[in-house]
Parts: structure tokens; sequence; C-alpha cells
């Protein structure tokens, strides 16, 4: 009787204390100033995944997934781990408490309720604490990946499944509390985090059960630790921002315009910004096709963002013009960046473009139809980060001249002087060989400072032409007809600058193509792959292969019967220049390469005879292997060196050592490389192939050894790899 008293007066007591921890738990939930009470998170704008949120409700309904969602909030988008207050002070997120509170209507798994709160994480989410309750008890979890470790458990009493309950949870620095509350039973627990620099969290996961129900989420900075009445009052936080108006699609080249946007502050006030106001990202106005814009604000030490779709329409935007292969003389172009510097040689810059092949003033379209060149739009753009001279920046962008290019129009920039205009002129030669620059046009740039970069966008259409100057914060817009007489048998688009003789501009994002039109499978270019170095008199050309480089970013393989040679003549001995072209639809592109012809030995010479001089006039290198697997060394002993007599005879060099130097091997590097051999002095430049990792070692010509006839035979057998130079000033003749 004894033992059943003091049991019935236990629980009584457990009773009655969990009630008034309830009793007390609502009060603060609901405390004086609640009005100032922000919820950190936005879950109007939270990606729930499967999960559905009724935001008239406030309700959560898991949909069963096992995946943790971890909710937005404010904090995920500070990286300093501050709030700043509205006194303009800021806070260490280790000096706050942060509060969260839902009531469940849980679903059960076994004895588990779901779902559980995930209340803080590291930056990574690799690692985890969360609270869950099973059917009669509580616990506090510590996952690490799939580790899953019980750190305090302390019983709650029975909570039926699907009856609600109540969950708070407080982390103030590495301090966790927890508490559930389900009338009348209450029970919470304290613990200490081992891990530092948590980040509190809102998070929930279903453990595959679905039906859960969570509402009245909130989370928030709990009042101050000394003034329990009065809640910390944060800064003009930003919650969200929204898209109001933006277009559905734009013209290909066309800025961006009639767009608003609503930010939600953490006070529930809002704000109406525009483009002025936000920075866009991810979109660019030259690519056509759908793009995601991307649209943030930076509020105090926080930034909220969001995106939108927008197409942009108009074809692929495809470069008509070959920026690698252009002749760029002392100026340099940068492959990697797309950058041309100049170095100030006063000379236009020519880049080759697929209208340079075509003589019929048409182009061919993706359609098979054709079109005049002058019933097209082509857009040429750079940007241009210039030198000054004297007042005028350099360079200047050539757009448009006449097929024998005794016209050209182009844009100019002069930072001279405050109101000083940006000139749009046309250049050209009379027939009385008078040349004349008139400016056709005056756009009143305000006065930049020097070295500012702009950008330059023509637009041409027959003879008429349109001008974007995007200067400073200014888009200035020209447009002329051209009406000179040199004019009237039409305008070749085409892309070239120049300099005015001044050095360190830089052109960058260089761009001409046509526009709204796809074009036909046009060639860009084409070049050698492989060509011998040289060939006997009187024999024909062999082993060539060639890449065409088509304008779409595909290549095609040729060998000579694909392709048209001239320049080349096997009777004449000497060095010779071979044009290789290429007929692609109505235009041709065209390449070079240099070749030895071998002079034949006449008959009756003798070197060996008394008094006949037969010096040696050049040397051959050639490689006995040619390939290699991956992470092999260089075998310089497969490097062969004939010497080549005025008479043609041919004698294999012993070579000593110190005489042979090899430079721009990569083992680590698979595919064909350039390796230069130095032989006394001259340089000759050979190729080898590098396998991929993993594949096995295979070799090229033979590497035994042989007699002085015999290596003399494996020279000729190996003849392709070799490379002749004339023996002159150390010049490479390959």
């Amino acid at each position: 009787m004894k033992k059943l008293f003091v049991a019935m007066l236990t629980v009584l007591m457990l009773g009655s204390l969990c009630f008034g921890t309830f009793t007390a738990l609502a009060q603060e939930s609901e405390p004086e100033g609640g009005s100032k009470e922000y919820n950190l998170i936005d879950f109007e704008n939270t990606d729930f995944g499967k999960h559905s949120y009724n935001a008239e409700t406030g309700e959560l309904t898991l949909a069963g997934t096992g995946t943790v969602r971890y909710l937005t909030t404010l904090l995920d988008s500070i990286t300093d781990g501050k709030l700043v207050l509205k006194d303009g002070t800021a806070k260490d997120f280790s000096e706050l408490t942060f509060v969260m509170w839902a009531t469940i209507s849980a679903k059960s798994l076994g004895g588990w309720q779901v779902p559980y709160i995930v209340f803080a994480k590291n930056d990574e989410a690799t690692l985890q604490y969360h609270f869950r309750n099973t059917i009669n008890n509580q616990y506090i979890f510590k996952n690490v990946g799939t580790a899953e470790t019980v750190l305090q458990e302390c019983g709650v009493g029975y909570v039926a499944d699907e009856s609600p309950y109540q969950m708070l949870i407080k982390k103030t620095g590495d301090t966790l509390f927890a508490q559930t509350i389900a009338l009348p039973l209450a029970n919470g627990g304290t613990i200490t985090l081992e891990d530092k620099d948590m980040i509190p969290c809102f998070g929930v996961s279903a453990r595959e059960v679905p039906g859960t129900v969570i509402k009245d989420m909130k989370m928030y900075v709990a009042p101050d630790q000394e003034q329990q009445d009065t809640y910390v009052e944060l800064g003009a936080y930003a919650k969200s921002i929204g898209v109001k108006t933006a277009p559905a699609a734009v013209e290909q080249g066309e800025d961006l315009k009639d767009c608003t946007f609503t930010l939600n502050m953490l006070d529930g006030t809002t704000q109406e910004l525009t483009l002025d106001d936000v920075t866009i990202s991810g979109f660019d106005k030259n690519s056509a096709g759908k793009q995601t814009v991307t649209v943030s604000k930076e509020v105090l030490n926080s930034v909220v963002s969001t995106t939108f779709e927008v197409e942009v329409e108009g074809q692929i935007v495809t470069n008509l013009a070959d920026f690698e292969n252009a002749d760029y003389g002392r100026n340099f172009y940068d492959e990697e960046t797309g950058e041309v510097t100049l170095y100030g040689d006063d000379s236009y810059v020519n880049i080759p473009t697929v209208l340079d092949g075509i003589t019929d003033g048409k182009l061919i379209l993706k359609d098979g139809t054709e079109a005049n060149i002058s019933d097209l739009t082509f857009v040429a753009s750079a940007t241009i980060q210039p030198a000054s001279v004297g007042n005028w920046t350099v360079p200047f962008l050539v757009f448009a001249n006449t097929p024998n290019g005794s016209l050209d129009s182009h844009v100019r920039v002069n930072m001279g002087g405050a109101g000083t205009p940006a000139y749009i002129m046309c250049r050209w030669t009379d027939a009385g060989g008078t040349f004349h620059e008139d400016v056709l046009t005056q756009v009143n740039a305000a006065h930049q400072p020097e070295g500012i970069a702009y950008t330059v966008t023509a637009e041409l259409t027959g003879t008429h032409v349109k001008y974007t100057l995007q200067i400073g914060e200014e888009t200035l817009v020209s447009e002329i007809d051209v009406t000179h007489e040199q004019a009237e048998n039409g305008i070749m688009p085409c892309f070239r600058f120049g300099d005015r003789t001044n050095a360190d501009s830089v052109i960058s994002n260089m761009q001409f193509y046509v526009k709204g039109v796809e074009l036909g499978a046009y060639a860009k270019s084409i070049v050698v792959k492989t060509a011998p170095a040289t060939v006997k008199q009187g024999e024909d050309l062999k082993d060539c292969t060639f890449t065409l480089n088509m304008l779409d970013g595909t290549t095609q393989e040729l060998t000579l019967d694909d392709v048209t040679i001239s320049g080349f003549d096997k009777n004449s001995a000497g060095e010779q220049t071979v044009t290789v072209s290429a007929d692609v639809l109505n235009s041709s592109v065209s390449t070079t390469f240099e070749i030895e012809v071998e002079a034949a030995e006449e008959p009756g010479t003798d070197p060996d005879e008394p008094g006949d001089t037969d010096e040696i006039e050049s040397y051959r290198v050639s490689l006995n292997k040619t390939e290699y697997a991956f992470g092999e060394e260089f075998d310089i002993s497969t490097v062969v060196v004939t010497a080549v007599y005025e008479s043609g005879k041919t004698e294999a060099v012993t070579v000593a050592d110190g005489d042979l130097s090899v430079s721009g091997y990569d083992k680590e590097k698979a595919g064909e490389q350039s390796v230069v051999i130095t032989y006394k002095g001259t340089e000759y430049t050979l190729s080898v192939t590098v396998a991929e990792s993993g594949g096995g070692e295979t070799g090229g010509c033979s590497g035994t050894v042989l007699g002085a006839g015999s290596a003399i035979a494996a020279v000729a057998a190996c003849l392709f790899a070799g490379i002749v130079l004339k023996k002159r000033a150390n010049k490479n003749r390959v």
C-alpha cells in the first residue's frame, strides 16, 4: 500500500511539473512585444520539393520522402556570421538565441513519430543535430553522414499517433534546448554541442511516411537575455525579392527593359525596385534561346535573389570571323582569353571572315535557299580598353567597305574634353586618287576619363548602319546611310581595326555574325594537319592531311583527294609555298605550307673522285620512334641525324654527347606533340604522339642498331618524319 501511494504521488508531481512547464512555455511563445517577433524563414518562397505547403493556412503536408528539406532563412545569405540590429550594431550568431517553434500532427513509422526537425548544421550540411519523438519518448540526435548518435533521451509520456504536439527548440551558441508539449505531458532536455560553428536552421524529414502536417512554424531571435520582455530588433533586412514585371522575350541584341521587382522586408513592408536597383546575371543579349536571369539585391550584410525566364529570339550567334587564324602582325592575340593586345604599328588588322571567299554576293542558308548579302543584317561588336593618342582613343572599329576596299566606315571616340563627341566616320578614295575623311555624325558623349572601356556594336543592312556605343553609364545610338558613290556597287561587311600608332590597347568580346538567320554548313578555315617537309625532285605530294573547321564548331578531316593544290612543281628544285584550298558551298577557304623539293643528283658526278669537292649543304633530322606510352621518357637515342651533301649524297652522322638537346616533350600530356631537337645550334621541329593514360607502349620505326649502310636504309624508311633545313644562319626551313 505504501509503495502504491509513493508511485501515485510521483505521477502527480511529474504531471504538475509538466503542466507547469507547458504553461511557462506557452507564455514564452507569445511574450509581450510579439509584433517584433520577426520570422526568419520565408516559407512561401521555400522549395519544399514533393512536400505541399499551403500559404493561406501555413500548413506543410509531408509527402513521405526521406530527404531532409532545409527551409530558406535569412541566415542562409549571411556570410560573416553576424546579424545587424536596428540600432546599427552587429551581433555574432553565437551571442543570440534562436527559437524554433512548430505544431506537429505526426504519422508514425513503427514506434517513431515523423517528421524529425533539424535545428543545427554546419556549412556543408554533412553534420547536423536534430530532434525527434517516439510515441512515448523524446530524443536529441547527432548525424555525421550516415552515422546517427543519440545524445539525450527523456521520457515525455504517451503521444498518440496523429495527435498534435508542440515542439520548442532554443539554440544559444553551443547550447541546445529541446522540449515536447502534448497536454498534459511535457518534457525537455539541454545539451552542449560538441561541434563549433553550427548554423541555426529549420529542416524537416518525413522518414518515408506521408501525411504528417506541420503548422505554426516559426524561427526567430529570442528576447534579450538580460531583458526577457524585450525582443532583439533586427535592422531593415529583406526577406525575399520577387519579380513583379519582366518580358517573356527580347530580340537578340536588345537589352532588358520594363522590369520591376518587389523587395519583401522582414518587418512585413515592401519596396518597389527597378533594373537600376538590382544586380542582373545570367543574361546575354547576343545568345539566342531561353535564359535563366538571376536578380539579386544586397541588403545590409545579406543578399536576396530570385530568377525568371526570358527567351532571346533570334539565331544562335555564330562568329563569321576566324579570330584565331587572323594575321595580327606585331599585335598579340590570346586564344584562351580572346583578347588582342595592340603594339602600335599604325596599321589595320584584317580579320578573315567567311565572306572573304564569296564572290557572288550571296549567302546560302540552312534551308538551302540563297540570300543576297545586301538583304541581310550583319552585326560587328567589340569591347575596347583603349590607350590614348592625344585626345583620340584607339583602336577604331571598321565594319564596312566596298569590295575593292576604297571605302570604310568606322567609329572612334574622342576623350579630349567635356562635350567632345564620339565620331562616326566614312573614309574613301575618289576616282582621282584623293583621300577623303568625313565625319558623318557626332555622338554627344560626355567626357570620359582616359582608359575607360567602351563597347561598339554596329549593324549593317545594305548601306544602312546603326551604331550603338556603350560608354560609361551611357548608351548612345546613331544611324546613318552610306551614300557615297563607292557604295553604289554594294558594301561588303567586314571586321578590322586600326590602332593609330599606339600600344597597349586591348580588344575583347569580338563578334561578327549575321542576324536572325541560320547559315548553311560553311567552312570557317582549313589547316594543315600533316605534310612532308621535303620531297625528291620528280615525286608527287603524298601523306598530307588537313582539318576543315566548320562555322558551327565541328571539324572534318580531309586528304589530298578532297582539296585543290597550287604552287607545287615537282620538277623544280628548291623551297616552295604550297596553297591548299577547299570549296564549301559558294565560298572557298585556303591555307599554305612550305616544302623543299630536293634536287636530283646530276648524272656523271662522283663526289668521291680526287679533286671533287662535295660539302655538307644541310642536315636532316628524323626519329626512329614517334609513339610513346603515357609517362614514358623521351628516348634521345632514337634521334637520327643525316648529312646531305651538295651532290645529293646522304650520310648518317655519328652524334657526339652534347650535340643534341630536346625540348617541348611532356610525358604526361596525351596526344600529338611538337618536339624541338637542337643540333649544332639549329632547331628542328618533329611530331611525336603520347598515348592516353593506361594505353600500352607502341613503337614507331624500328629502334634496332644497324651498320652504316643499313642505317642509311633505315633513314630512308623513316623519311616521312624527317625535316630538312638549309645550313644558313641557323634558320629552320621546315
